[in-house]
């Protein structure tokens, strides 16, 4: 049996409502009135209202921690870069600098590869 998804209920009973308020507003339909089935259903739309402040909410913050975040970042590479130029730390190669998380440069890697300067033939 599939899943109703929260989107198809909402659709479903905004569908009932329209057309039990159109074409039958005074009949009792499962022991219940109109009324009565939209007190009913009243918590189901306040909480769809809750989840979409809720929402609101969540992409302002998001938004506000980038911005804020951006201006972390920028005093990071500050201090970063004050950090590197200051010998009496120990510049790129102190314990300060790889304490930060970065990797000192006496154990940087080279980059330098040796490449086999022979190329093999493929066999046929």
């Amino acid at each position: 049996m599939a899943k109703i998804t929260p989107g198809k209920i909402e659709e479903q009973y905004e569908r009932f409502l329209t057309a039990w308020e159109n074409l039958a507003p005074t009949k009792t339909f499962g022991a219940l009135t109109l009324e009565a089935f939209k007190a009913t259903v009243l918590p189901s739309k306040d909480a769809r209202v809750s989840v979409r402040n809720a929402q609101v909410v969540l992409e302002g913050a998001i938004e506000n921690r980038d911005n804020v975040d951006d201006t972390t970042q920028k005093a990071m590479d500050a201090v970063k870069k004050s950090v590197i130029a200051d010998p009496s730390v120990g510049g790129d190669d102190g314990a300060l600098y790889e304490a930060m998380g970065f990797i000192p440069k006496s154990k940087r890697k080279t980059g330098n590869t040796r490449k086999n300067s022979k190329k093999e033939t493929p066999t046929p």
